[in-house]
């Protein structure tokens, strides 16, 4: 679970710290707290983190689409960067999800 609490607390601080350099939007700012959230629901062990994964898998999922259609063409390290990471946070979120019978409560 180590894998997962490190992945969700270092996107929600990449998100947070992104932020200002892309304008404020507000998004950036949901999907980082979120993502502490999960992280200190993992590392606790608490079953509603399972929940947070979830919404969490399809909110990512949505964010890496928009930004893949608005960049495709125009960045294409930006492009390769957000399909690494929703790659990875299918794997994470599965990994999570998974084990998710060993939580506490």
């Amino acid at each position: 679970m180590l894998v997962s609490v490190v992945f969700y607390g270092l996107v929600g601080l990449a998100f947070l710290v992104w932020t200002p350099f892309s304008g404020y939007p507000p998004h950036l700012v949901l999907l980082g707290i979120l993502s502490l959230f999960v992280a200190y629901g993992v590392y606790k062990g608490r079953s509603w983190a399972a929940w947070l994964i979830v919404g969490l898998f399809f909110a990512y999922t949505t964010f890496v689409l928009v930004t893949l259609y608005y960049a495709l063409y125009i960045d294409l390290a930006l492009s390769f960067v957000v399909v690494v990471f929703m790659v990875m946070s299918w794997i994470v979120a599965g990994y999570a999800l998974e084990k998710r019978r060993y939580w506490s409560s």
